[in-house]
């Protein structure tokens, strides 16, 4: 693949060293993992503690601090009494963080099926005009 990223991009090249194996390369299963119903009356799991996708691209991180930012406004809200449930104070907050998780585990499954794809749109955002991107 270094190769066809070479010869597809020469301007990217000088960024890609001669990067030669030291080792034989060994396929990993998928690490993935989701955990369903993370939220209920008393508890709520932010970030990697319901959903792991892809150790890759450190989603984690950004999806465990704005998780902790909606949740912080679920918890608020309850203290404050604006939120009176019997049922999971948190199922709106569940659904938002799957939907999100949702829509990068595609994005990250069509980047790893297709990286000659992924590639070229990531060249041609750097060499075309930026209002093909953002048209005013």
């Amino acid at each position: 693949m270094l190769r066809e990223c070479r010869q597809m991009t020469p301007a990217l090249s000088w960024g890609l060293p001669d990067l030669t194996p030291q080792e034989p390369i060994h396929a990993f299963p998928n690490f993935s993992y989701q955990v369903m119903n993370y939220t209920g009356k008393g508890f709520v799991c932010i970030g990697d503690a319901h959903r792991f996708t892809d150790p890759i691209f450190a989603y984690g991180i950004f999806f465990g601090i704005q998780e902790g930012e909606f949740a912080v406004d679920v918890i608020a809200r309850l203290l404050s009494g604006e939120i009176r449930t019997n049922g999971n104070p948190f199922a709106d907050f569940e659904k938002l963080c799957d939907q999100g998780n949702d829509v990068v585990e595609d994005v990250i499954g069509v980047l790893w099926e297709f990286p000659l794809a992924f590639q070229r749109i990531f060249t041609c955002a750097i060499a075309c005009p930026r209002w093909i991107f953002y048209p005013e």
